[in-house]
C-alpha cells in the first residue's frame, strides 16, 4: 500500500518531534490495485466498487538527526515558566 515518509528533527532534552519542512515523500507500492499508485490503470474497472485499495497506509515517520535541546513549543513554555523541562 501506498504511503508518506515524513522527516523529522529529534530533540533530545524533551523528546519531541520537529516536522522538516519539505521532509514529505510519497513512497509508491507499484500495485495496479491501489488507487494512489503509478501502476493503478487510470480507467480501472474496479475502482467503481471499491475494490481497489483507496486510502494510504499511515506515514512513516523518519528521523533525520537529533539535537540536543528542547523542541520549540517546549522552549517557547519554558520561556513563559509553563513547561515542564
Amino acid at each position: 500500500m501506498c504511503h508518506r515518509q515524513r522527516f523529522y528533527t529529534r530533540h533530545a532534552r524533551c523528546g519531541h518531534l520537529s516536522y522538516i519542512a519539505g521532509g514529505d515523500v510519497k513512497v509508491d507500492c507499484n500495485s495496479a490495485t491501489c488507487a494512489h499508485s503509478a501502476a493503478h490503470p487510470a480507467n480501472c474497472p474496479n475502482c467503481p466498487q471499491r475494490l481497489c485499495t483507496q486510502w494510504m497506509r499511515q506515514a512513516e515517520r523518519i528521523v533525520r538527526n537529533t539535537l540536543p535541546n528542547l523542541c520549540p513549543d517546549c522552549t517557547a513554555n519554558a520561556a513563559q515558566g509553563t513547561g515542564s523541562a
